[in-house]
Parts: C-alpha cells; sequence; structure tokens
C-alpha cells in the first residue's frame, strides 16, 4: 500500500489562525520569528494524529495525549473568531481531502467531531479530487487511485517526530518494553540507541541520495555514523553490547574509529561517554537517525534540528533533510536557523533536491493578523523574494557594526 504524502493543512479559528492554508511538499519548512505561528501548524498535525486511534475513524480531538498537550478547548480556539468552530481539512497527493470539525471549543480537553462524513457514524467529509473538481467520497465505489492508499500521518507505520525538546546526553536509555515493535526513534530521541541497535544493519540502497559517500557504508548505523562526522569530524559511535544482556543500552564517542564494534575492540581506543562529550552529538543523534531511517512515503516532522550546533553541523542537516527528501521521504522542519537554510538551498542549486517540491513558508505579523509569506527557490538557489524579517538579521546587524557612529 503506497502512503500519499500531505499536500495541504486547512486551519479555521485554531490558536493564533482565523483562516490558513499551508501547502506542503517532499520538504516543507517553517521559519520566522517567535509565537508566530509555526508551532501552530506542527500541532494541529500532531494533535490530528494523536487523536487517531488505530484504523478506526477520528471521532473526537484529543488535545493531550501522546504528542501534545494543548489544554481545553478554549485554549485551542482563535481569540477573535466570530464563532467557536474549530476546523481543520487534510489534503494529500492533491487528491484526497479529510476534513474535521468542531462546534463548540468548550472547557473540556476531548472535543467531539461534528458528524459531517457520508454515512451515519462517519465524523469527517471525505472527497476526491479529478481533473480539477472535487467529489464527495462513496465507500461504495471508491475511486481507483485511492483504493490501495494510505496516509502516513495517520498510518501505523512511516511517522516519526521529534520535539525541540530531545534528551541530551545520556550515558544511558531505558530498554523499550516492545523491543520486536520499535517504530521510531521517540519523540525526544529517548529510543535512538534501541532503535539503532534493532536496525543497525538494515541495508540502504546504492542509489539513495543520503549515502554520503557512494560504496561505503551503505548501512543505517554507517551512514549514521558517515553524517555525525559531518557535525563532529572526530566523532564516531560505538554501541555497547550490554543492550543484549540487560535492560539498558549505552552509548560511546569515539575519536577517528568507524561504527564497527570489531574494528574499535581491535585498535582498542578509548571511548567517550555521552556526558564526557558535547551535548551537539547527542541532540543531532535522533535527527540523522530519524531522516536515515525514514522510507519512501515515510512522513519527519523535526522540531529545530540545528539545536546546540555549530553553523557547519546546521548546514550538513539541512544537506541531509534535502536529501532524505529526494530519497521519497516527507520532511517537515521547524527552524530558525538560516544555516539550514543554506543546506538544502545548496542542494536545490546543485540539483540534487526538487526546489518545486520544496515549500518554505515565513511566520509573520501584520496588524494584529498572523500572516504567511512562501518563497520559492530559484533555479540558482536564490528565492523569489525576501521579506521584512525574513533571516535578515545579520544585516541589519552589519549595519549597525558598519554604520557611522552617532
Amino acid at each position: 500500500m503506497r502512503n500519499l504524502m500531505l499536500s495541504a493543512l486547512e486551519l479555521k479559528n485554531f490558536k493564533c489562525f482565523r483562516e490558513q492554508r499551508i501547502e506542503f511538499g517532499n520538504l516543507t519548512v517553517l521559519t520566522g520569528m517567535n509565537d508566530m505561528g509555526k508551532s501552530s501548524v506542527v500541532q494541529a498535525l500532531l494533535l490530528l494524529r494523536q487523536s487517531r486511534r488505530g484504523d478506526g475513524p477520528l471521532q473526537e480531538l484529543q488535545l493531550s495525549g501522546e504528542f501534545v498537550d494543548l489544554g481545553k478547548g478554549v485554549d485551542i480556539l482563535f481569540e477573535h473568531s466570530d464563532d467557536k468552530e474549530i476546523a481543520f481539512a487534510l489534503e494529500f497527493g492533491g487528491i484526497w481531502r479529510s476534513e474535521y470539525a468542531c462546534r463548540r471549543a468548550g472547557r473540556r480537553n476531548r472535543l467531539p467531531l461534528d458528524p459531517g462524513g457520508v454515512s451515519s457514524g462517519d465524523f469527517s467529509k471525505e472527497s476526491w479530487r479529478d481533473c480539477g473538481e472535487w467529489f464527495e467520497f462513496s465507500p461504495e465505489s471508491p475511486p481507483d487511485q485511492i483504493g490501495s492508499a494510505s496516509r502516513a500521518i495517520f498510518s501505523e507505520n512511516g511517522f516519526h517526530y521529534l520535539s525541540a525538546e530531545r534528551l541530551g546526553p545520556h550515558n544511558s536509555f531505558p530498554r523499550p518494553a516492545e523491543m520486536s515493535s520499535l517504530k521510531s526513534v521517540g519523540a525526544r530521541g529517548e529510543n535512538v540507541s534501541a532503535y539503532l541497535h534493532r536496525h543497525m544493519f538494515s541495508p540502504m540502497q546504492e542509489d539513495d541520495p543520503r549515502i554520503r559517500v557512494q560504496g561505503e557504508n551503505p548501512s543505517l548505523l554507517g551512514q549514521v555514523c558517515e553524517w555525525l562526522k559531518e557535525i563532529s569530524p572526530e566523532a564516531s559511535l560505538a554501541l555497547s553490547e550490554s543492550f543484549q544482556e540487560g535492560t539498558v543500552s549505552t552509548l560511546h564517542t569515539r575519536d577517528g574509529v568507524e561504527g564497527d564494534r570489531s574494528r574499535a575492540r581491535a585498535e582498542r581506543i578509548r571511548s567517550y561517554r555521552p556526558t564526557e562529550a558535547g551535548i551537539g552529538s547527542s541532540h543531532s543523534l535522533p535527527v540523522l537517525t530519524a531522516l536515515l531511517a525514514a522510507e519512501p512515503g515515510d512522513m519527519v516532522i523535526i522540531e529545530h534540528p540545528e539545536a546546540h550546533l555549530h553553523p557547519r553541523g546546521q548546514t550538513r542537516l539541512g544537506e541531509l533533510a534535502g536529501r532524505a527528501a529526494m530519497a521519497g521521504v516527507q520532511v517537515v522542519v521547524e527552524t530558525h536557523s538560516d544555516h539550514f537554510l543554506d543546506g538544502f538551498r545548496i542542494e536545490a542549486r546543485w540539483n540534487r533536491l526538487d526546489r518545486n517540491a520544496t515549500k518554505i513558508h515565513f511566520f509573520t505579523r501584520e496588524e494584529a493578523e498572523n500572516i504567511v509569506f512562501s518563497p520559492r527557490i530559484m533555479d540558482d538557489g536564490k528565492l523569489s523574494e525576501w521579506p521584512k524579517g525574513f533571516f535578515d538579521q545579520k544585516t541589519q546587524n552589519l549595519k549597525c557594526l558598519l554604520g557611522p557612529m552617532d
């Protein structure tokens, strides 16, 4: 079954938005000053995912759950709304649309959705698109192009989310209770060690654009080590065997040694525990792992991948995000880093990233209303527009430093 990529999200009366439509591509980047709505877009996606259980229909909004805790209905209602209705619409692949509405925000953390489907008991309006026109979906006669499709944001597998509140350096991590069904590195990166233990030898295709150097270390662990060197040039990764013996897993960083345990033992090079090394490697490890482990059709949402990294490392993460998008993974990133932006723009300049499948959204505010600018990447990697406040602080600082003194 193929996964349809998210192509658009529409919000009505949700948090800071009266009405807003956000287009999504293979790579979607959300940026802007603080408290302008970037996180609200991510939270809307996470809210809808945590509200759906199993294969059943989404019947209510669960404001407190696995990914987000948004309080009560009145807390997510747009402050200047004319009514109490909160509504969402998701479009997938440009051919499938799901609409959800709650007419009364209320003071509970579970908000029932309004029946609005095509049959009794449905709580969403489902539509499909043909020749530019939307048609209401009929379970009795589903269209051929949708019958074998799923959506990554709702699928049991194929979804990875990393919160901005990732764990810092830890010498050991508790073993997950369901090791055999471990599906992601965890929202805080808490399962990254276990995930790498389970999938370390998973091969990557020879033509996968995420492979750092073609022909070298084509396994997941091998590529994690290759990209880790781009962030900390002398670092490598070793996985302790104590994980297989007990209830914890331990990660060690070594200088100048490949991520191969037998070679590490043979060379007897000193290992450094994560708490002895810098925080940047620990914070970036789950980001690298998620971007490299995701398969075509999967969705990866990452908040602030640049945290605690030198500008070079931030640029390399932008490069990897672009390559993951080219590998068929849908990547959604919230970031404040112009270096991260440069990373995937460079990939676009050298035709290693489809600029038409890349969406950049800059969130700002004008006259008390939140608005979104969406500059496009041009052939040379430059942007079609550079709105005021869009990564222009360096220019403003230089004017102050180089300008005349009063």
